[in-house]
């Protein structure tokens, strides 16, 4: 029996509640436990879903709040940018539409110089050093016949220099924070701006994917709050179900045009995460998209046959006649 079946013995529905992220988040910060390990309850339930036929599947989507079709929008590898350095446009995109795997980013490396930065309330008091450090001593694993003297040794090492403690406190949680792996879709195909910033103004493409063919992906998908105000964390309390939220699903009200949604997998940041081979359901292109894009697309689809998988379907998006709108037309 995995910790997280045991953090969540009486679980009923499969799609995460906030209770039980914030439960895995606490279990990061205490010991390198790793989201994207289900319980076995977790896993049985998804398995029994994943057999049952494409409605029953689409009702459950529904029923769970969550995005029926989200996208991907990327970059054309015949665009006129330099490809980004973590890979070269062909490999980002071969990644998902043959190799079937997401690149999950860090926080650090995102355009928001906000996102996943909240400010960090750093008030204490004796009793809330008190309690971190016994956080410490579980964290640590230290024995029990030794807590109390390791909890009054560093409490007093702490109040001795503050300054210090609190920035070794930050910068531990930053780092944590910055080693989640992240991926971001969006639930909006035609807006405008989104064609314009992450797919190279329309030459690119923007890949839909069915949320019921992966419902291990759909359910750790969450949407991303849209707020005025940064949210603040006490750096000493233990993580509630809202610090989760405020960690990784917050952002300014700047962006609320992207209608985000974001899958999250602790210590998975620069790393590789698979999905089914139904989970792409069909590719559009920019509507200033190249010859050379259409092309180098059915190509694509040439090599999923030929490997036994199923073709994508590939559409056109073109500039509305008399409005501002993207309209998406099948080729």
């Amino acid at each position: 029996m995995s910790l997280h079946h045991k953090l969540m013995p009486k679980m009923t529905y499969i799609k995460p509640s906030i209770d039980y992220l914030e439960h895995i988040h606490q279990s990061i910060t205490r010991g390198g436990i790793d989201i994207a390990i289900q319980s076995y309850k977790d896993n049985k339930m998804l398995n029994q879903l994943a057999k049952q036929d494409k409605l029953t599947r689409v009702l459950f989507i529904e029923k769970n709040k969550i995005p029926q079709k989200i996208y991907k929008f990327i970059h054309s590898p015949f665009g006129n940018e330099n490809p980004p350095p973590q890979k070269t446009r062909k490999e980002k995109i071969e990644s998902i539409l043959i190799n079937h795997k997401l690149y999950l980013s860090s926080g650090s490396d995102f355009n928001d110089p906000f996102d996943v930065l909240p400010t960090f309330i750093t008030k204490f008091n004796h009793s809330k050093i008190k309690k971190l450090q016994t956080r410490s001593a579980d964290i640590f694993k230290i024995p029990q016949s030794e807590i109390k003297k390791f909890v009054r040794h560093n409490t007093s090492e702490f109040l001795k220099n503050p300054t210090a403690g609190i920035e070794k406190l930050t910068n531990a949680l930053r780092e944590i924070t910055y080693g989640t792996g992240i991926y971001c879709f969006t639930s909006e195909l035609s807006n405008i701006l989104m064609w314009s910033h992450y797919a190279e103004n329309h030459k690119g493409i923007c890949i839909e994917f069915e949320t019921c063919e992966d419902l291990g992906i759909a359910t750790n998908i969450h949407p991303i709050k849209y707020k005025s105000t940064r949210p603040s964390i006490d750096i000493f309390d233990d993580f509630s179900p809202k610090s989760y939220i405020d960690f990784y699903m917050v952002k300014s009200l700047d962006w609320q045009y992207e209608k985000e949604y974001r899958l999250t997998y602790s210590e998975k940041s620069h790393k590789l995460v698979a999905f089914s081979r139904k989970f792409i359901s069909k590719v559009i292109i920019g509507a200033k998209a190249s010859t050379e894009t259409v092309a180098y697309l059915n190509d694509i689809n040439e090599k999923r046959e030929s490997q036994g998988l199923p073709r994508f379907e590939i559409a056109q998006a073109k500039l509305s006649d008399t409005e501002y709108k993207i309209e998406v037309h099948p080729i």
